[in-house]
């Protein structure tokens, strides 16, 4: 994914280039806020830490993903249920 940023001051502005999010953007973004990784700590601690920094970002990544499609699939049971299995196809056919 790729975005835009600006700063100024303590300001940061990010844009992802189109109205909607992504889980990609969403679990860097919570990533972002969660865990720092200061550019002066020593070489190994900071290794260590943007390891740990790539490994919650796939732990996010992957539970926004789920939780994605467990949405999406409440929704087309609820589509069904109201005799709209069109509706209930489509949104079982979306992928993101």
């Amino acid at each position: 994914m790729s975005f835009s940023t600006m700063k100024i001051g303590n300001v940061e502005v990010r844009t992802n280039g189109s109205s909607d999010y992504s889980p990609e953007y969403i679990a860097q973004r919570m990533v972002e806020r969660v865990i720092h990784v200061s550019d002066t700590a020593p070489p190994a601690i900071r290794d260590q830490a943007l390891a740990f920094k790539d490994q919650i970002y796939a732990l996010i990544l992957s539970s926004a993903k789920e939780i994605i499609k467990a949405d999406r699939e409440r929704i087309a049971r609820e589509l069904d249920k109201s005799s709209m299995a069109e509706a209930a196809m489509v949104v079982r056919m979306m992928e993101k």
